[in-house]
């Protein structure tokens, strides 16, 4: 089954949509987005891995974003592989991508270079 679907992190809840923009996301959230035929087993170690490290997910506002749809509006803007994971940051931008599974404290490292998480970091303080 092809599907477009959103996975909150905190809930971890999967909605079905129809070929999401990322628009709605901008400056609230770090989207990453997962390419992948349903089938794929590397789509299910990626979630699950995702999953384990959710609290970090939850802390650095991430999303993930999974898109099985062949002709999907997301696939047209990133032009992804087989199998794709894309980072994209709180300005919409695209920050980092794979072909292969990513582990989730690469992101976590990532993110945490970034201007906008560390000026969240110091607003903690």
């Amino acid at each position: 089954m092809s599907m477009t679907a959103i996975l909150i992190a905190g809930t971890m809840s999967i909605g079905p949509v129809d070929a999401p923009s990322l628009a709605p996301f901008r400056l609230e959230y770090r989207p990453i987005v997962i390419f992948a035929d349903p089938d794929d087993p590397r789509l299910d170690q990626q979630l699950d891995m995702l999953e384990a490290a959710e609290p970090e997910l939850i802390d650095r506002d991430n999303i993930v974003v999974l898109d099985t749809s062949p002709g999907s509006a997301l696939r047209d803007r990133f032009s992804p592989g087989e199998f794709t994971v894309i980072l994209v940051g709180l300005d919409g931008g695209e920050k980092f991508r794979s072909d292969g599974v990513v582990q989730p404290g690469d992101l976590n490292a990532l993110i945490d270079t970034m201007p906008m998480r560390r000026n969240e970091l110091r607003q903690r303080d």
